[in-house]
């Protein structure tokens, strides 16, 4: 793959090296075999994924004897994988959320935990009988 980059119009670019290429099988048995290149940038990927489906069907009779290999499926356009935005989307949408969600559930036990209801409140919860009441914004004499 060195040989082939440095033979190319990419020979001069400083990302050149920062790529990567992930050979895999679609089982132990299978004759099945998926390329993936990924890099920086689309139009490269393009490039490592086609030099590397050559260097694969030229190189692959030296592992297997008599070997004969052929193409199914040459994707054509190279796609951008962003997952640390879509990542930090997500994650800044769910804060929101359940910042809100912990603001409201904060608010409804600031303003309903501790409080008397009404006069029957203490003889409903405790068991005891109403003794009296009194208005609290009532003027004493």
């Amino acid at each position: 793959m060195k040989k082939e980059i440095e033979n190319s119009k990419w020979r001069n670019k400083d990302y050149r090296n920062d790529y990567s290429i992930a050979l895999a099988t679609s089982g132990s048995t299978s004759p099945f075999f998926t390329l993936t290149a990924v890099s920086k940038n689309e139009r490269y990927s393009e490039f490592l994924i086609s030099t590397a489906t050559g260097v694969f069907v030229e190189h692959i009779g030296q592992y297997f004897s008599s070997a004969n290999v052929s193409v199914v499926n040459v994707k054509k356009t190279a796609g951008t994988y962003k997952l640390k935005s879509r990542l930090f989307k997500v994650g800044i949408i769910g804060f929101i959320i359940g910042a809100a969600i912990a603001f409201l559930v904060a608010l409804r036990k600031m303003m309903f935990a501790g409080v008397i209801q009404d006069e029957m409140f203490i003889s409903d919860v405790y068991g005891l009988k109403l003794l009296s009441s009194f208005d609290l914004n009532q003027e004493s004499k």
